[in-house]
């Protein structure tokens, strides 16, 4: 159907955690290919694990995001005739409750 979202497909994908504790920040990473064009990659550490709600587990992670095409990776639909590759090298952190 016209206007539907389409899924965001990662490819190749591989996750890493490291000495697990739910109580306790953890190291963890994930790779992947983006399918359409483009990879990303996060390294840091997440946790403790909310129980009342793991949406509002805290984590700091490094991210980098290299040649996103976000009109082939599905992010913008090729009617509106937008199209364009991004890259990005930064830092992700939240708290649980807001993201920096």
């Amino acid at each position: 159907m016209a206007g539907e979202a389409q899924p965001k497909v990662l490819e190749k994908l591989h996750v890493e955690v490291k000495d697990f504790a739910p109580d306790a920040s953890f190291p963890v990473s994930l790779a992947a290919d983006i399918r359409g064009g483009g990879d990303v990659k996060l390294d840091g550490k997440a946790g403790p694990i909310d129980s009342k709600d793991t949406s509002e587990t805290p984590f700091d992670v490094i991210l980098k995001l290299n040649k996103l095409d976000f009109a082939k990776a599905g992010f913008v639909r090729p009617e509106t005739g937008f199209e364009g590759v991004v890259s990005i090298d930064g830092n992700a952190a939240s708290s649980g409750h807001e993201l920096h």
